[in-house]
């Protein structure tokens, strides 16, 4: 039987994923340089994926008003309109982000 990870190695793993999933969402987020650079808009399921990644370590950010959120459903939105965020995607971002009044910048 093998032995169980140590610390250092899960929390080696725990940053590597996390800076995976950063480049991922960061990849998707950018505009592209020239007419042949394709950028790939983000699935749902990374999406949940990194939504879960977050929850899991009680990441959250409050808004600060009204016009944060609706800040956020306008960056959110407008993105959806170039072709970067699937429209399902943008629904339910703003919608969890309405439901529990929180979400991430």
């Amino acid at each position: 039987m093998s032995k169980p990870a140590s610390k250092q190695v899960l929390a080696g793993l725990h940053r590597k994923f996390a800076e995976y999933l950063e480049h991922i969402l960061d990849e998707s987020m950018r505009t592209p340089e020239h007419e042949d650079d394709m950028v790939l808009p983000l699935d749902a399921a990374t999406m949940g994926c990194i939504s879960r990644f977050l929850k899991d370590n009680e990441i959250t950010a409050e808004p600060e008003s009204d016009f944060d959120l609706e800040a956020l459903r306008e960056k959110y939105s407008s993105r959806s309109r170039e072709g970067k965020v699937a429209e399902a995607s943008v629904s339910s971002i703003l919608q969890a982000a309405g439901e529990s009044e929180k979400y991430l910048n």
